[in-house]
């Protein structure tokens, strides 16, 4: 007799079935099409950003926005938008440019550009010693450019 446990066991994964290397390839698929945001304001939070994209094309799914980890510099680095689908990122790509005000007093306006990207510029998410050391670095470095 078969244990009961076993037999109604549920799996939870998505790729069950599936071989380990198809598997890795669908996951790697989900998050295949990497968009990089220049220029957006150092105020603009994640919500913010998704909220923008969503207001410009309303006709897409929405994206993933991340942003730069605290050791790069906000003002030098993209955020970086992963699309689950082609024809987001097609759009977009498309649309090139929106422009927002950067100031609370809407005086002066800036222009977010978006670029292609892939997954190379995701950044690797560090063992937390590691992220530590990158903190202390970049915090060092922030005191020395203050001297």
């Amino acid at each position: 007799m078969e244990d009961p446990t076993e037999a109604d066991a549920v799996v939870e994964s998505p790729s069950e079935g599936l071989p380990e290397e198809e598997a890795t390839e669908e996951q790697a698929n989900s998050s295949e099409y990497v968009i990089l945001a220049y220029n957006v304001p150092e105020a603009y939070t994640v919500s913010m950003m998704e909220e923008l994209i969503a207001k410009t094309l309303p006709n897409v799914k929405k994206p993933t926005v991340m942003v730069p980890p605290p050791w790069e510099d906000r003002s030098c680095y993209p955020l970086r938008i992963t699309c689950s689908n082609v024809e987001t990122y097609d759009a977009i790509l498309a649309k090139q440019d929106i422009w927002v005000k950067s100031d609370v007093m809407n005086q002066a306006s800036q222009a977010i550009t978006f670029m292609a990207g892939d997954m190379m510029d995701i950044p690797h998410v560090p063992f937390k010693s590691d992220a530590m050391l990158l903190m202390k670095e970049h915090s060092e470095q922030d005191v020395a450019s203050q001297v």
